[in-house]
């Protein structure tokens, strides 16, 4: 069987990672650990008006913030991919970029994933306000079941 984790860096992200690894067995799943680069987030710069006097940033810059969106992503997916393995799962750290909401589901649906698991909120406070919770709708569009795993308290420390 397979899953999906879902990682963005957060506390909660990580602890439904450690929830999955702790609850399910390594004898039976394997893992993707999946972060996606939000281009929302990417676009949103190049998307300042020059003649609303508002700072555009060059393209150069553009492009360096994209880089390092996508090293922290590799990062994140690595330590992902690690913390399974040492518990015995068979991991592969994968790294998309896209809209978070659609890229998860593409990602489950190609590769035939049997379960998507997710913390119930990540790092983009500030995004949820403005889009909506990823997680929600995951939940409410995926044809595959989805695990949403709250942040316990003793968890609240970065694993």
């Amino acid at each position: 069987m397979l899953a999906l984790i879902n990682l963005d860096g957060s506390n909660e992200s990580f602890n439904a990672l450690e929830y999955f690894i702790s609850k399910f067995s390594p004898e039976r799943w394997e893992i993707i650990v999946l972060s996606v680069v939000d281009i929302r987030v990417i676009e949103s710069f190049s998307s300042f008006h020059p003649e609303s006097g508002i700072f555009r940033p060059s393209p150069v810059l553009i492009g360096q913030i994209e880089e390092k969106m996508e090293k922290e992503a590799r990062d994140i997916v690595e330590r992902g991919r690690r913390l399974a393995e040492e518990r015995g799962f068979k991991a592969e750290a994968v790294v998309e970029k896209g809209s978070p909401h659609d890229k998860i589901l593409e990602v489950a649906r190609r590769r035939g994933v049997d379960l998507i698991v997710m913390g119930s909120r990540g790092q983009r406070r500030l995004l949820h306000r403005m889009l909506g919770s990823i997680s929600s709708y995951v939940v409410n569009n995926s044809d595959i079941p989805v695990l949403v795993v709250p942040l316990q308290e003793k968890s609240q420390q970065q694993i």
